[in-house]
């Protein structure tokens, strides 16, 4: 019986894991997030743009300039950077003098949360 199960797990094809991508030092990046979902930036002073349907934004670094057509999960941890999306699902911003600003929610109202001082939460049409 061992035997059988060995064989059928190594039958079995591979679950493809998400790929992460780390910003640390680029300053201007265009990513499509079609090939990486998941992105953390750890940079400061730099400007990117997402394509596609991203998975999870963590913004760790501070004076970054982010936009995105669709996050399911922001977190932002830095300070100062200004994060504009077209859909979001859930945001947590905990830095300090962040700005994110949003149109929609993917599945319904989004849930935003600013814990930092002086973080502006901002839906427009």
């Amino acid at each position: 019986m061992r035997s059988v199960l060995m064989a059928l797990l190594v039958l079995l094809p591979a679950t493809p894991a998400l790929a992460e991508r780390s910003y640390s030092s680029e300053k201007g990046v265009t990513h499509d997030c079609a090939k990486e979902p998941e992105i953390i930036i750890n940079n400061a002073g730099g400007s990117y743009t997402f394509t596609g349907a991203c998975t999870k934004l963590t913004v760790n670094g501070s004076d970054n300039r982010i936009k995105a057509e669709s996050v399911v999960r922001i977190l932002c941890n830095g300070a100062k950077n200004a994060i504009e999306v077209d859909a979001v699902d859930k945001a947590a911003v905990n830095g300090n003098d962040n700005t994110l600003t949003y149109k929609r929610g993917i599945n319904g109202k989004p849930k935003v949360t600013a814990i930092g001082a002086n973080n502006k939460l901002n839906q427009v049409k």
